[in-house]
Order: structure tokens, then C-alpha cells, then sequence
């Protein structure tokens, strides 16, 4: 993951919002504090698990619709 990560910087570059889109096949939770070091905004897709944890509350949301 560090590896991956400096590689993207050192081709892009820190932009100013920049997001950089990760599936949850990365998302391991020795991971995520690498993503912190980072100048980039991460959207990062969450396990099954994880989401099954707070769907309950996302629906029950005032703006969410089916």
C-alpha cells in the first residue's frame, strides 16, 4: 500500500483536491492509517461487514430515498 501510494504521488503529484478511489479489496484495517499520510481526499469502499454496521443509520437518514 506504501509503495502504491508514493508511486501515485511522485507521478501526480499533490494536487489540491484530488481524490483518489480505492475498492474495498484494499481496505484492510493495516492499512488505513497510510492513507492519513497522504495529500489526496480517499474514498474508500467498505466491506460488507463494515457497511452492514451502518446502513440501519443511513436509511433512517432524512435525504435518503430507495
Amino acid at each position: 500500500m506504501g509503495e502504491m501510494l508514493d508511486s501515485l504521488e511522485k507521478r501526480t503529484g499533490s494536487k489540491a483536491g484530488a481524490t483518489v478511489v480505492v475498492d474495498r479489496g484494499m481496505a484492510y484495517e493495516e492499512d488505513l492509517p497510510r492513507f492519513g499520510r497522504v495529500d489526496f481526499t480517499i474514498l474508500l469502499a467498505g466491506r460488507q461487514p463494515e457497511r452492514n454496521a451502518c446502513v440501519g443509520e443511513f436509511e433512517q437518514s432524512d435525504d435518503w430515498k430507495r
